[in-house]
């Protein structure tokens, strides 16, 4: 029994680990998300108003909080491709 609650407690950290460390391999990517969701052609002002709806105008300590708040919740976010929610599509 105790074998399995120190593998069940090492899984948790490991799972927190991966988590974070794709939250910020992908905010370290060249490029900005508002600019590829608003396409080629977006005005300044359509991109600003892109990065406020997804939240990449804020700090990225508020950024990271909210990613782990929705996903202990259960969001995993709304699809750029498709604009339905991922979980749905998954």
């Amino acid at each position: 029994m105790g074998f399995v609650l120190r593998r069940l407690g090492a899984s948790v950290f490991v799972v927190f680990g991966a988590i974070t460390l794709v939250f910020f391999v992908l905010y370290m990517l060249p490029g900005d998300p508002a600019a590829l969701v608003a396409g080629p052609g977006a005005s300044p002002a359509m991109i600003a108003n892109i990065q406020a709806q997804l939240g990449t105008n804020r700090p990225l300590w508020l950024q990271y909080g909210s990613y782990l708040w929705r996903l202990a919740h259960g969001d995993l976010g709304t699809s750029f491709a498709t604009n339905q929610p991922v979980l749905a599509s998954i």
